[in-house]
């Protein structure tokens, strides 16, 4: 979940949203002094959204959610890891739709792919360098993005899905990832 932060600089009061950084990637929304809590109406509305992308258990039941919609967003700045930074323009963001795959499903989908293919890519990430665990941790219509473990040592790899194959559903994605299984694919992974 987001954090508010509100400071000011020698360009005037700001307010940016950023998300957790423990996460793999992240990003920062930044604009005025625009941020307000929801509404009461729409507070039930996020939280359901909440709920159905991360699905926590008891933590939903702790009440202490906050929701806050950015009216002005003048900058983004995205953080994915590994040295990769970069400015995201504010028109072609709120212009996106998210991949289907990502929003249906969430992490139910995450934890179905993980038990059927956790082992298999463990296998095949193995022909490199002996892998100790392969946990895939987030999936979009391209591909899919793998926490490995070798030793004591973590990091994060991409393997993409099949050119021109964009996956929306748990089944493309289950067809997709035993097709690159049954090829013995690592050529196509990104670390």
């Amino acid at each position: 979940m987001g954090s508010w932060h509100h400071f000011a600089n020698g360009y005037g009061e700001q307010g940016s949203l950023a998300s957790s950084p423990l996460l793999s990637c992240r990003g920062c929304l930044l604009g005025g002094t625009s941020i307000f809590s929801l509404f009461k109406e729409h507070k039930e509305w996020a939280h359901k959204q909440y709920v159905a992308k991360h699905q926590q258990g008891t933590s939903q039941q702790w009440g202490n959610f906050y929701y806050f919609r950015m009216q002005n967003i003048s900058d983004i700045y995205f953080i994915g890891g590994f040295g990769t930074v970069a400015w995201v323009d504010v028109k072609e963001y709120e212009e996106l739709k998210p991949d289907k795959i990502a929003v249906d499903g969430g992490e139910l989908n995450l934890k179905e792919l993980n038990a059927t293919f956790s082992k298999p890519l463990r296998k095949l990430l193995s022909t490199e360098a002996e892998v100790d665990d392969a946990a895939l941790i987030s999936i979009d219509s391209k591909g899919i993005d793998i926490r490995v473990r070798q030793g004591a040592q973590f990091n994060i790899q991409r393997l993409s899905f099949e050119e021109g194959k964009a996956v929306e559903t748990l089944e493309e994605a289950k067809a997709a990832l035993w097709n690159v299984i049954k090829k013995g694919r690592v050529q196509n992974l990104k670390k």
